[in-house]
């Protein structure tokens, strides 16, 4: 262990460390909770999105099976290959309190009549 003069200016030195040692450590409490507070955001809107898509989901699924049995299950695989595309994300970050946080963004996927093929 290393041993400390006992004088008054190691004793300033050592509280003038402290101060800033407390300071650190409030600031990285403030940083905490602002994540916190972004990922909780985040959270919510996944969520809400979630139970939105898994709704959109259940419903495809019940259209495409009405239009396999309509229109038989080849003729559906065969629209299916003729309308495929890509879905356009937009991903950007954004900086909370120092930390790089993703923001991505679905771009339009509806098309119009005569982009549907």
């Amino acid at each position: 262990m290393a041993t400390i003069a006992t004088t008054r200016t190691e004793l300033l030195t050592k509280k003038i460390q402290i101060t800033l040692a407390e300071q650190g450590r409030e600031l990285l409490k403030q940083k905490r909770t602002a994540v916190l507070h972004e990922l909780m955001r985040v959270a919510d809107r996944v969520m809400a999105a979630r139970d939105a898509l898994e709704a959109m989901a259940a419903e495809s699924r019940r259209a495409l099976a009405r239009a396999e049995a309509a229109a038989g299950a080849e003729a559906v695989r065969s629209a299916a290959m003729a309308a495929r595309q890509e879905l356009a994300l937009d991903v950007q970050a954004s900086n909370v309190m120092g930390i790089r946080v993703p923001v991505i963004e679905q771009k339009r996927v509806a098309r119009s009549g005569f982009g549907r093929g």
